[in-house]
């Protein structure tokens, strides 16, 4: 927990979700929804996706602070925008229980991104040779089909490492994007 800490207090988005989990959850810790809280809205200021479902997960169980719903699908939605699938699991589980007529719509939607997040990682371990063949031109054939489904995570490292063994026309890469 030092070492989180010591990367927090450096304003590193991801110690401050890792302590607000450990506070949240009382883990090697007492419980604290309070640091939970201050924590996870560092994180949030950052517009951490991660941190942003943890502060959706505060309002929405009333950990710390009193319960409110349409804050947290607030926070579930900023999460989701930014990719976080459990965000979408949230919302739609929420939509299913308390918003019936949008259920279909945010369903399809959660579907799509599971999807694309299903390729993108399919593309990753293609590129960087993870329990199998590397294989790039596998690898951008996937990041392209992740990009159209509104994956939006993928690194231009990742986009440049492929494009310099393969040739693209698409639009979408970012070396395309400058044609």
């Amino acid at each position: 927990m030092e070492w989180f800490e010591k990367a927090a207090a450096q304003g590193d988005s991801n110690a401050h979700v890792a302590l607000a989990e450990i506070y949240l959850l009382g883990k090697n810790t007492e419980r604290d929804p309070q640091k939970a809280y201050q924590h996870a809205k560092f994180a949030t200021d950052q517009n951490d996706p991660e941190g942003l479902r943890l502060l959706g997960d505060i309002y929405r169980y009333g950990l710390g602070q009193a319960v409110d719903a349409d804050t947290a699908r607030q926070y579930y939605q900023r999460s989701a925008d930014l990719g976080n699938l459990v965000a979408y699991q949230k919302l739609l589980s929420d939509s299913a229980l308390n918003n019936q007529q949008n259920y279909e719509l945010t369903k399809e939607i959660s579907l799509q991104r599971q999807e694309a997040e299903r390729l993108y990682k399919l593309a990753f371990a293609a590129h960087y040779c993870l329990k199998r063949q590397q294989n790039y031109t596998e690898a951008l054939d996937l990041y392209h089909q992740s990009a159209k489904r509104g994956q939006q995570q993928i690194p231009n490292q990742s986009w440049h490492d492929v494009l310099q063994w393969t040739r693209c026309t698409c639009r979408l890469c970012p070396s395309c994007k400058m044609v």
